[in-house]
């Protein structure tokens, strides 16, 4: 919904989220969900609004910080590259670029041990392509493509993290290989 900007959809489904995850850090609730301030935050981005995204990034940074859950280490990917996405939008070009590159390197810490799956490394493609490096950037989202195409692409499509390979041909024909629809 986010991405498609739902807005009104996407506030309501992150707002249950939001409760569902502090329900289940109490006790209250059996299920540890992990994700919906860092949910919140993307919709915050995407309205144009990085300082208060920076803001919910930080509320589940310290969330992650107090949990154990199965996928903390792939959300730890994503917020650090959310997190250097909503510094860029604020021109802090040099807490984006730590951010980036903590995504970056617990990628890198996954692979080590084995851990390689499709949403990281979409991120990750996400994080090269903030910093600029559009060879790496899709080197990366080929590979992620590769493991999920049609998500991959799909979301590629109108992710504003990859604005910058907009132009890149290896860019348009990964997202012009699956209709637009």
């Amino acid at each position: 919904s986010a991405l498609l900007r739902d807005f009104p959809r996407a506030e309501r489904a992150v707002g249950q989220a939001i409760e569902l995850q502090e329900r289940g850090l109490s006790g209250r609730e059996g299920v540890l969900i992990v994700g919906a301030y860092m949910k919140l935050g993307q919709i915050r981005a995407l309205q144009g609004r990085p300082a208060e995204a920076l803001e919910a990034y930080e509320r589940e940074l310290s969330f992650l910080r107090r949990v154990d859950h199965t996928l903390k280490d792939r959300a730890i990917i994503e917020l650090h590259t959310r997190i250097g996405s909503a510094q860029l939008a604020l021109g802090r070009s040099e807490e984006a670029r730590r951010a980036l590159m903590l995504a970056i390197s617990a990628f890198d810490d996954r692979l080590r041990v084995g851990a390689d799956e499709p949403f990281s490394r979409y991120y990750v493609a996400a994080a090269w392509a903030l910093l600029g490096d559009a060879e790496r950037a899709l080197d990366v989202l080929e590979a992620a493509a590769a493991m999920r195409r049609v998500y991959v692409v799909e979301r590629a499509r109108i992710d504003p993290d990859f604005e910058s390979l907009r132009s890149e041909p290896r860019f348009q024909r990964l997202v012009g290989s699956i209709g637009a629809g």
